[in-house]
Order: structure tokens, then C-alpha cells, then sequence
């Protein structure tokens, strides 16, 4: 084991990463040291800016695994060897998000009873008072409008209110 990769190692395992997580950005360093054939200490933006068009343009990758890489050179370069001056250089790409999926009228007859259902143990729970999804202020629930942003997270909220729902049917 390398110096470096014995450093990078360290730091990542005394910030409690997932061994998921370790294991995904070493092999993402040495990818990203083997592609310039140096050592990654070595190199620097000209090469990470390189690596990242590489990644999009040659390799074809998604953004979201785009990220994963640099969010583990990000760890390198900044935690392990310390050059937050880098931190400039290795920007985040920006992630496509996929619009939520919207019910037709046909399929919103077919779901209603579970749905009524659903809205029903919802009801209970949050009892809302003007609003049935309040919007927040501060991540706290306030009797305002929902943002715009909300349907980005309905599919987490509604799997929440499921497993509520599930939890409550086993008591």
C-alpha cells in the first residue's frame, strides 16, 4: 500500500465514511492517477479539469457518477493533502433531475381508495389545519403554501407515510 493511499484511508476512516464509499473513492484515485501515469500528488488542476471532460466526453459517464468522482478527488486534494486551493478546480457537474410522474385522470380513479386511505392516516397524523401539506420555514412546518421544490420530494414523503401507515396496522 502507497503512502498516499495509506493517507487517504485514514482520513477516510476516521470520518466514519460507509466501506462502500472507501472502496469506491481509492479505486477512483488510482483510476484518476493511472489515466495521467503519475503519481495523483503530482498533478494538478490542468489535469483535474482534463479528467473530469474525460470522464463526460470519452468515458460517457452520467452526471450523478460524475459527481462520485469528484467528489472523491475533492477528498483527496482538500482532506487528505490538504490543498484546499483546489477546491476551485474540481467543480460538482450539475445533475439532471427527472420530473416527478404525473397521474392521469384514468389512473388517479384506479389509485383513489388506496389513496383515500393513505390521505386518511395522513389527516390523522398531521392533523393540518389550512393547508393539507403545509409548507416549512426553516425546516420547521408552517401554515403557509408548499414551495415549488416540493414535488421533488413527495416520492420520499410518500413512502415515509406508507411506512407509518404499515407500522400503525402492526400495532
Amino acid at each position: 500500500m502507497t503512502h498516499l493511499r495509506r493517507m487517504m484511508l485514514e482520513e477516510l476512516q476516521r470520518r466514519n465514511y460507509a466501506k462502500s464509499t472507501v472502496k469506491a473513492y481509492i479505486r477512483i484515485i488510482q483510476e484518476f492517477a493511472s489515466h495521467f501515469h503519475q503519481s495523483p500528488d503530482r498533478l494538478g488542476p490542468l489535469h483535474l479539469r482534463q479528467y473530469q471532460a474525460y470522464l463526460f466526453q470519452e468515458k460517457k459517464l452520467d452526471a450523478g457518477t460524475v459527481q462520485q468522482h469528484v467528489a472523491a478527488l475533492r477528498f483527496f486534494y482538500v482532506k487528505t493533502l490538504k490543498r484546499r486551493y483546489l477546491l476551485e478546480d474540481i467543480p460538482r457537474p450539475k445533475r439532471y433531475r427527472k420530473l416527478p410522474v404525473v397521474l392521469s385522470p384514468e389512473e388517479v380513479a384506479q389509485l383513489s381508495e388506496k389513496l383515500l386511505e393513505t390521505l386518511r392516516v395522513y389527516w390523522r397524523w398531521m392533523k393540518p389545519k389550512n393547508f393539507l401539506f403545509p409548507g416549512m420555514i426553516k425546516n420547521w412546518r408552517a401554515d403557509i403554501p408548499v414551495t415549488t421544490k416540493v414535488p421533488w420530494g413527495l416520492d420520499d414523503a410518500a413512502q415515509r407515510c406508507r411506512r407509518r401507515q404499515i407500522l400503525a396496522h402492526l400495532q
